[in-house]
């Protein structure tokens, strides 16, 4: 009896030992995990500068998670819709089948000179198709709003919003929509003004969304996943008088997908990680359409970017064949009014000037009769003239030879008046010395 006794209580205590032993196990396996996740969460979040430190807004950001305490004191800044709830250091937005959550900063938030925000997210235990995404909002409206879109917001909602879904034609994506308050969005037909491609479900290494707008910089507004750029543009402006509603929300539809929320942080201004260059953007695929011509029957290829099906351009051949077939129908359509139009025009116009030359004829004569009389004075005129000119000039030659006959007379007059007046000079001197030498013989 006692080598049974002391077997069973060897026993016993063998089952205990292996207990505690299990338990201390799940204990260091669940350890392990957190560790490991927020090491993933660390690396993928990067560090903060101190430049990016003084732009943190701590009351406008989530506390770390992993020391939150006391919900109601730590989390008071903050609304926790529907079934989520705080577990391991982390919010589940939705912990089960069929169910949704929302996360939504209670005081609003007015953006001033720029605004950064990051959320640290993950999509787990589930990978395939699904009605369900993860949304994250920045909009104006009423708290009390309905859940009706993704769980966060009604479909009349005015503001952004970014959400990650399955597509069934193109897998994983990242779409932003805009909206205005005043109609209904439809995922299924409402454009987006932005899209990229990213993979996020069943992820062991959690993901860094990260939203820029800086109004200071031709309001440029940035998507970056994971530090790679997933849009940017400066047509969307958010400088309004109202603030805005910054949260998130999710929805898994018949599905087991947990998304979950890990870290948020807000910064009053733009930091250090949004201004990486988009070195390695995030590509997109090409998608292959069969388009069959309904005249002809004649089928083809085209290949288009994925996200161009609500907005989709054109290619130079297709313009090329659209022109040539509005071509045909304007010149079949047109081209028998237009000549009915000539052709009346072209009668009237053979009418106009039958009536007419009549009209120009008689004063044609009328004006050649006239026309006739005018040149025939004028042309006695004329020879009135031509005799007269003829005159003048015989009258002018002939006064012409008697002038010259005077000048050649005049001429030689002057000639010899000059001869002699020299002669006559010649005398007197030689009177005149003749007179001296007879005074001077008086003297001796």
């Amino acid at each position: 009896m006692t080598t049974r006794k002391t077997g069973s209580s060897l026993q016993l205590l063998g089952k205990i030992t292996g207990t505690k032993a299990g338990t201390k196990q799940k204990k260091m396996n669940f350890i392990n995990g957190l560790i490991w996740l927020y090491m993933c969460v660390w690396m993928v979040h990067g560090k903060v500068t101190q430049k990016d430190e003084l732009k943190w807004n701590k009351g406008y950001s989530l506390p770390n998670l992993l020391e939150v305490t006391d919900q109601q004191k730590e989390l008071s800044q903050w609304t926790l819709g529907d079934k989520v709830k705080l577990e391991e250091g982390r919010f589940v937005l939705t912990p089960g089948k069929n169910t949704k959550g929302s996360l939504w900063l209670k005081p609003e938030y007015s953006i001033k000179d720029a605004m950064t925000i990051e959320w640290t997210f993950r999509s787990f235990g589930f990978r395939g198709s699904t009605k369900g995404g993860l949304a994250f909002w920045l909009k104006q409206g009423n708290e009390a709003d309905s859940t009706e879109l993704f769980g966060g917001s009604s479909k009349k909602f005015n503001g952004l919003m970014i959400l990650l879904r399955l597509d069934d034609k193109l897998g994983e994506s990242v779409t932003a929509y805009l909206n205005d308050g005043t109609k209904d969005l439809d995922i299924e037909s409402s454009p987006y003004f932005a899209s990229c491609l990213f993979q996020y479900q069943d992820s062991m290494v959690p993901s860094t969304l990260r939203l820029t707008y800086n109004p200071l910089d031709n309001h440029l507004l940035k998507l970056q996943m994971d530090n790679r750029v997933c849009f940017q543009t400066r047509k969307v402006k958010f400088m309004g008088s109202s603030p805005f509603r910054i949260g998130t929300s999710a929805i898994n539809d018949a599905s087991k997908e947990s998304f979950e929320i890990l870290k948020m942080k807000l910064y009053d201004g733009v930091i250090e990680d949004s201004l990486i260059p988009n070195v390695n953007p995030m590509g997109q695929p090409r998608v292959v359409t069969k388009v069959i011509n309904s005249q002809t029957g004649e089928e083809s290829f085209r290949e288009k970017m994925p996200f161009s099906d609500k907005e989709e351009s054109i290619t130079s051949n297709e313009l090329f064949e659209k022109m040539n077939k509005l071509e045909g129908k304007i010149m079949a359509n047109d081209i028998d009014p237009l000549l009915r139009k000539m052709n009346k025009i072209v009668e009237n116009e053979r009418e106009l000037i039958q009536r007419l030359r009549p009209l120009l004829d008689l004063k044609k004569t009328a004006i050649s009769d006239d026309s006739f009389q005018d040149f025939l004075s004028m042309n006695a005129n004329l020879d009135r003239l031509i005799k007269e000119q003829e005159k003048i000039r015989q009258d002018a030659k002939l006064y012409g030879k008697q002038t010259k006959g005077h000048d050649e007379i005049f001429s030689k007059i002057s000639v010899w008046l000059a001869l002699l007046i020299f002669i006559m000079i010649t005398l007197a001197y030689y009177m005149f010395r003749i007179n001296q030498d007879i005074k001077k013989v008086k003297l001796l």
